[in-house]
């Protein structure tokens, strides 16, 4: 394992890589600007945070059902369940990009549902933007809030009020940030990406699906959520995706993972107790070679005792 590690941390891209294995970290090394207490964006991995939230707001009656119409909870989105969003399966006409509106919340709702596409996969930012926007409502407190109080605080994950300015590219898109979690123009803290945690904080989230939703044998989230947040609701392409999540068999071995753009990764190895986190500064390219080395390592993690 470690020859694979000590590979994929060798490419100049790779900025961290953790393994968790058997109840601890047995593999941990950072280069270049990035440390272990460096805030790092982690791109749409903060779509899976807003899931795991999204399963705190149903357990604590916040929201009632997945089945519930989003729109209960966000006047004037289209009338589609909450789990169609998680699973991406709306039905919405939805091009991927970031949105030049002043309202993206209006610009989002105004997207039309086609019943030809309902239950059929399409990656989907705004589903993610209008869950964020859903727990927000539904609690009465900020996303960010939210996910301190329910989910940040009992892992111990604190969020930097004010982060060093970094340079932030998506796509060919490019600003400077100075937020833990970036907020839209009217204030909503951002769904689809946007937020920073360190590589330690991407551990944890993994452990905690790892167990269950138990934290350091509290409970946090439900069983029953993460259980069927992991599980493969709907084929997406080459993989399958369950709630916020990426469900698939890398080289024989049950996987799922929440991935941001630019390589970084948090996967989980449920049947092998382990948890793998890689970012990455690649300046918003896909590194094909992190990946090839990412599907060795769990290989090779699997396969220790």
């Amino acid at each position: 394992m470690k020859e694979i590690a000590d590979k994929l941390t060798s490419n100049k891209k790779c900025s961290c890589l953790l393994v968790f294995k058997g109840g601890k970290t047995v593999y941990e090394k950072y280069s270049g600007r990035v440390s272990r207490d460096t805030i790092h964006p982690i791109n749409s991995i903060t779509k899976t945070v807003v899931s795991i939230l999204m399963g705190i707001a149903v357990d604590k009656g916040y929201i009632g059902s997945l089945d519930d119409d989003i729109s209960v909870y966000v006047p004037g989105a289209q009338r589609v369940s909450i789990r169609s969003h998680l699973t991406m399966t709306s039905g919405m006409d939805w091009s991927e990009g970031l949105i030049r509106k002043a309202s993206w919340k209006e610009y989002i709702c105004s997207k039309e549902i086609a019943e030809e596409r309902a239950g059929v996969f399409q990656y989907n930012g705004g589903s993610s933007h209008l869950l964020g926007i859903a727990i927000s409502n539904a609690s009465g407190m900020s996303l960010e809030d939210f996910a301190k109080d329910h989910l940040f605080n009992p892992l111990g994950i604190e969020l930097m009020e004010d982060v060093p300015e970094l340079e932030y590219r998506l796509s060919s898109y490019s600003w400077k940030r100075a937020l833990a979690w970036d907020r839209d123009p009217e204030g909503y803290n951002i769904g689809s990406f946007g937020l920073s945690l360190k590589a330690e904080d991407l551990l944890k989230l993994g452990v905690l699906i790892l167990g269950g939703g138990i934290w350091n044998g509290k409970r946090v989230v439900s069983r029953e959520y993460i259980e069927e947040m992991i599980k493969p609701h709907v084929k997406a392409g080459l993989l399958h995706y369950g709630y916020h999540i990426w469900v698939k068999k890398t080289r024989g071995v049950a996987t799922v993972s929440a991935l941001g753009y630019g390589n970084q990764y948090l996967t989980v190895l449920p049947e092998h107790d382990a948890v793998i986190v890689i970012l990455s500064e690649s300046d918003g390219e896909q590194s094909s070679e992190i990946e090839k080395h990412h599907g060795e390592l769990i290989g090779a993690v699997s396969k220790i005792l």
